[in-house]
């Protein structure tokens, strides 16, 4: 399967009016918005001409912000219209004031639940689109979108918003694409009869979708699988991100080697096997520290507490650093204290962005040996590679724990060495405008002009 960044064609980078829609988090560090935030900001810097519009919520980005202060389809109204019939019936003027920006950012302030077991209703009518229950929410969108009459091409943040598809194709005519990057954790956790129900409702949006821009071929063929994609309508594209924060950091001097994780702090992610891992560790070696630091969902509050109650119980209080929900600049300050991320995920990870952030940091990972991982260690020497796949918890955590204290044994010239090989790799092969010239190129293509 041939990366989109390797064709050549004429007319191919054209700049584009695009519309793109992202679904806001709820106030959560969203690691999609994030990174469509950054190809925005790419993408426009290129010249094109883009609208990110945030779905449901605003976005919480990192650094400047280039999504559009107005959000459509907002959650409190989707959410009222789903189960209060009353609602599908205000007048417009009440549906403004419930999607008005401020006021969605304060009722997110605090930590929102997204349950996927309690959702499957809601998604399912949302998928339904024009037919659902949310129908005033879709023929708001398109209204507008049809008023500005000016987008070439749109793209879709993930596939759980695809109800508004047929729609947007029938008063538009423009391609659409929507990006594979992580619809699978969400849909994993609904339950019957919801479950089916989404899964046919997707099936059946795919023949409307001009194709479909995904970071890893394993992943879209994961996808392509589970819900009838053909293989015509993918284009791998590399992921990428905003380098220049990160490569002004280095290591700060210190007597302890830390090992950290910065992710999701979800099972998902891979947080227990890490917390595991770094606790047998800990009882091999004394000089040697842990840093874990994520966004923390209401769902996952239970299992954070019984990670910290296991290091409290093994009486390593004093070499645990926690760190919920850090700012940019803690982040990069996470960065600074550590030797070497590890990122035991549990799940095909469609897009991986907390391991490029730490290469570009300098800072080598540990990863599975699968997905993209393998091949950015494989083409990088940026970090060391685990086989973990078929293997029980506990299987996981031994083989962890072993890889790190061999690291510990080695040189730190070799660690130091890996690190500077994958900042090196992240700058020429995963940045942004990397990442925004090859979806360029894809979106480009579909674009009908005279002489193209």
């Amino acid at each position: 399967m041939k990366r989109d960044s390797e064709n050549e064609a004429d007319c191919q980078t054209d700049p584009v009016s695009l519309l793109y829609l992202t679904p806001g988090a709820g106030g959560m560090f969203c690691g999609s918005c994030i990174r469509d935030n950054a190809l925005a900001g790419a993408l426009i810097k290129m010249g094109w001409e883009v609208s990110l519009q945030p779905l449901y919520t605003p976005i919480r980005a990192e650094g400047k912000d280039f999504s559009v202060d107005q959000v459509f389809m907002g959650g409190v109204n989707v959410y009222l219209q789903e189960n209060i019939p009353l609602f599908r019936y205000l007048p417009r003027w009440m549906d403004r004031f419930f999607d008005n920006p401020r006021f969605l950012r304060w009722v997110t302030r605090n930590r929102m639940e997204v349950d996927p077991a309690a959702l499957g209703k809601l998604t399912h009518s949302m998928l339904r689109g024009h037919q659902g229950r949310q129908r005033k929410e879709v023929d708001r969108l398109i209204e507008f979108m049809a008023k500005s009459n000016s987008h070439e091409a749109i793209c879709l943040s993930n596939l759980l918003i695809c109800g508004l598809v047929p729609r947007l194709k029938e008063e538009l005519q423009v391609p659409i694409f929507v990006t594979l990057q992580g619809d699978d954790v969400f849909l994993n956790g609904l339950v019957e009869p919801w479950s089916t129900r989404v899964e046919a409702e997707i099936r059946d949006l795919v023949q409307h979708i001009d194709g479909f821009l995904s970071f890893s071929p394993d992943y879209f063929q994961q996808m392509a699988k589970r819900f009838a994609i053909p293989e015509s309508k993918c284009h791998l594209i590399p992921l990428g991100i905003d380098c220049a924060p990160y490569l002004r950091i280095h290591r700060a001097s210190t007597e302890k080697t830390s090992f950290g994780f910065f992710s999701r702090l979800s099972p998902e992610k891979g947080l227990g096997v890490a917390v595991d891992a770094f606790i047998a560790v800990a009882r091999e070696v004394s000089d040697v520290s842990f840093e874990i630091a994520g966004w923390l969902s209401r769902e996952d509050d239970e299992f954070f507490e019984s990670c910290r109650k296991k290091v409290q119980a093994a009486g390593l209080d004093e070499r645990f650093r926690w760190m919920i929900a850090p700012t940019e600049q803690e982040k990069l300050d996470w960065m600074r204290r550590v030797d070497c991320a590890v990122l035991p995920n549990q799940m095909l990870e469609p897009k991986g962005l907390a391991a490029l952030e730490a290469m570009a940091a300098g800072i080598p990972v540990v990863v599975p040996q699968r997905g993209n991982f393998e091949s950015w260690i494989t083409e990088s020497g940026g970090g060391w590679m685990i086989p973990t796949d078929g293997l029980s918890q506990e299987e996981q955590v031994a083989r962890w724990s072993q890889s790190l204290l061999a690291i510990l044994s080695s040189e730190a010239s070799v660690v130091r060495e890996k690190g500077e090989r994958g900042r090196a790799w992240v700058q020429k092969h995963a940045s942004v405008e990397a990442m925004a010239r090859a979806t360029g190129e894809v979106l480009s293509r579909t674009v009908e002009r005279p002489g193209c």
